[in-house]
C-alpha cells in the first residue's frame, strides 16, 4: 500500500466543476480518477461492492449501501442520488437505472474512503461523478 500517494492532492486538471443546487459550483473528481488512484497506490488489492440497495419514491431518492475492502481494512458507508422528476408535472425523468445506481454507489464508495482516512478526499469538499 503507498500511503503517500493515496495522500497526494489531486492535480488540477483532475478537478472539474459543474453546476449543484441553487446555481453553487460544487468541485467534483471524475469516478475513473479516484478508481486509477486506488489502482495504483493499493496495487489493485481492493474491492468495493454494493450490499444493499433501496428506492425512496417518498424522498425521490435512490440509496446504496457500499462496502469498500483493502488489505484486511474493510468499512461501509451510504450514499445516495436523487430520481429526477419535471417541475410541473412532477413525472418521473430518470427512472432508478443504471446512472443512478452509479452516482449513489461513487457516494458511498467516496464516504468509505473518507472514513479509512485516506487524503486528500477527506480533506476537500470533492463529490466523485461517475463515468468519465
Amino acid at each position: 500500500m503507498n500511503r503517500e500517494l493515496l495522500g497526494q492532492p489531486f492535480p488540477p486538471e483532475a478537478i472539474h466543476q459543474r453546476e449543484g443546487n441553487f446555481g453553487h459550483l460544487i468541485d467534483y473528481i471524475e469516478g475513473h480518477s479516484v478508481i486509477q488512484r486506488l489502482n495504483d497506490a493499493l496495487d489493485g488489492n481492493w474491492s468495493f461492492e454494493v450490499v444493499e440497495h433501496r428506492v425512496f419514491d417518498e424522498l425521490d431518492e435512490v440509496m446504496v449501501l457500499g462496502k469498500l475492502s483493502t488489505h484486511g481494512l474493510v468499512k461501509s458507508q451510504f450514499g445516495a442520488s436523487a430520481i429526477k422528476r419535471a417541475r410541473e408535472t412532477r413525472e418521473i425523468i430518470c427512472l432508478p437505472t443504471l446512472p443512478i445506481w452509479n452516482a449513489a454507489g461513487f457516494q458511498a464508495r467516496r464516504r468509505n474512503i473518507r472514513y479509512c482516512g485516506f487524503a486528500p478526499l477527506q480533506q476537500t469538499q470533492y463529490t466523485l461523478r461517475p463515468g468519465g
